[in-house]
């Protein structure tokens, strides 16, 4: 069978480019010709684009389970939730667990770092952190204050950024970096290696990570009770930069919440204000060489009881879109549509996990099998 020979490619592109990773993993065995369609780069951020407008909820499970059970819900169209769930086994039996990625998924537990395409249950470990002994503490699982994975367009392939935390250093809380480059079939080829010319950077922990426009942004806290940076990476020049926060930016309180989300090609900062119930969300506008935070929405959420998440911005189309929101304690995703400013859909979701909630996630086809 040779693929739908009476249709021309751009059709059969445009019906392939509407399946799911894991049924696209199925069509490419089909044929040659699908085979070679379902290659092109062209096909590939065609099919990454459409699934941004129908992503799922990631799941990861508790941290002191060995397996690490990753599970990616989604709304049918009556409502009711459809479950995936794989697991891979963690060797390390550690209570603390890293992960970061909304496509690709990685996972630093202890000395142990894996990578997992969830889409199509595919997982690799990858090779042996370059710094892994570090005298000074005890418990390996601190070893590592953060991470960061992102794809690079220009080379079709991903970088993995480890923040480690430095020796010899009391309460001073500073880290070093190191990279790992994940090519596309060959997991286990590439190495850890640190960032040349990159001085120590104050960071206690990370609250949110965000790729963007080929660059990864960290909001981090740089020492104990300190105030708030954004860190920006250049996944392809391998460059640090600062990002300023937006002007009074307030110290966080008790059940507060920040997250970094992109809204139509923009990094915006969102600030849940637990006692106030609303969250104030910037985005930041570029002007040649000046930048600027600006308040942008005020979001309600008075009778909704309990903490809530800024997941980040879906779009339906090429121009609307809103913004998903998970609350915490009623397990109920909600969406805000950024043009009428107002909620359209709430959705309670039942029999999900009982794991904790990653973010969004977005289909795939990167392949981490060996070839």
């Amino acid at each position: 069978m040779e693929g739908f020979p009476n249709f021309p490619d751009n059709v059969q592109i445009e019906i392939l480019s509407r399946l799911s990773a894991k049924d696209l993993c199925t069509c490419r065995c089909v044929s040659k010709t699908w085979f070679h369609l379902i290659a092109l780069p062209f096909f590939q951020k065609l099919h990454f684009n459409r699934s941004k407008r129908n992503p799922r909820l990631l799941f990861l499970s508790d941290s002191t389970d060995p397996c690490c059970n990753l599970s990616m819900a989604s709304l049918s169209d009556d409502g009711s939730v459809i479950l995936d769930t794989f697991s891979s086994h963690i060797t390390d039996r550690i209570s603390r667990r890293y992960i970061s990625g909304c496509d690709l998924v990685c996972v630093i537990d202890g000395d142990a770092v894996y990578v997992s395409n969830p889409s199509t249950h595919e997982v690799a470990k990858l090779p042996d952190f370059k710094y892994t002994s570090l005298p000074d503490f005890r418990y390996p699982s601190f070893k590592t204050a953060g991470v960061g994975l992102g794809y690079v367009e220009a080379t079709s392939e991903y970088k993995i950024i480890r923040f480690y935390f430095l020796p010899h250093r009391v309460f001073i809380y500073q880290v070093g970096v190191e990279i790992f480059t994940l090519q596309e079939g060959r997991p286990d080829s590439g190495f850890w290696r640190e960032l040349p010319n990159c001085s120590p950077i104050d960071l206690a922990w990370i609250e949110s990570v965000l790729l963007l426009n080929g660059s990864l942004y960290w909001l981090l806290v740089t020492e104990l009770y300190g105030s708030h940076k954004i860190l920006s990476f250049d996944l392809e020049h391998e460059e640090f930069a600062n990002v300023c926060c937006p002007e009074g930016f307030p110290c966080m309180d008790d059940g507060d919440r920040a997250d970094l989300i992109e809204v139509k090609g923009v990094l915006c900062l969102s600030h849940y204000l637990h006692k106030d119930s609303v969250i104030n969300l910037w985005m930041l506008i570029k002007d040649h060489e000046t930048q600027l935070w600006v308040k942008e929405f005020v979001i309600d959420l008075h009778g909704m009881w309990g903490s809530c998440m800024v997941l980040g911005y879906v779009p339906l189309d090429d121009h609307f879109g809103g913004i998903s929101i998970w609350s915490i304690e009623q397990s109920s995703l909600l969406f805000y549509d950024i043009d009428s400013k107002s909620f359209t859909r709430v959705s309670k979701l039942t029999n999900i996990p009982g794991n904790t909630l990653q973010g969004l996630y977005f289909d795939t086809m990167f392949s981490l099998r060996n070839t």
